[in-house]
């Protein structure tokens, strides 16, 4: 059987229509994963380092370049805020991350988001139980600051 030129152009178009349609797919893929690429960029990093001791005394430390929780008894908890401001022209996100060797002691919510020209206080609760050994203990609260 021989082809007629009318199936040839048909064979062509589809070709061509296939080619086309793989294109707009990949123009999509590249559009989408460079948006998100972008929007999950970190902006701005901070970190604020955090001690407290556990005594059989209580004490607090007001200071304002770190977060002090003071001497803490066993069987308690203690709370601080931190204040986070954003000024930057669009509304962020700022994921918070508390390192290792203290997680076990705080709770903190791990995600915030802020709008723009607005602040935020972020709650540190402080959380020792009864058996927990006596000491100082320090660690960090990193913030990744994020565009929302």
């Amino acid at each position: 059987m021989k082809r007629t030129n009318n199936q040839k152009v048909k064979k062509t178009d589809n070709q061509r229509n296939y080619i086309i349609l793989f294109l707009i797919i990949v123009l999509i893929i590249i559009t989408y994963s460079t948006y998100f690429s972008f929007k999950n960029k970190v902006i701005e990093k901070s970190e604020l380092e955090i001690k407290f001791n556990i005594t059989n005394k209580i004490g607090f430390d007001l200071n304002n370049t770190l977060l002090n929780f003071g001497n803490v008894v066993l069987d308690s908890s203690s709370t601080r805020n931190v204040q986070i401001k954003n000024n930057h022209a669009f509304d962020i996100k700022v994921n918070v991350l508390i390192s290792d060797d203290i997680e076990r002691f705080i709770a903190v919510e791990k995600t915030v988001y802020i709008k723009k020209n607005e602040s935020k206080d972020v709650e540190f609760s402080l959380y020792v139980n009864k058996i927990q050994d006596f000491g100082s203990y320090s660690g960090k609260a990193v913030f990744y600051i994020l565009r929302a």
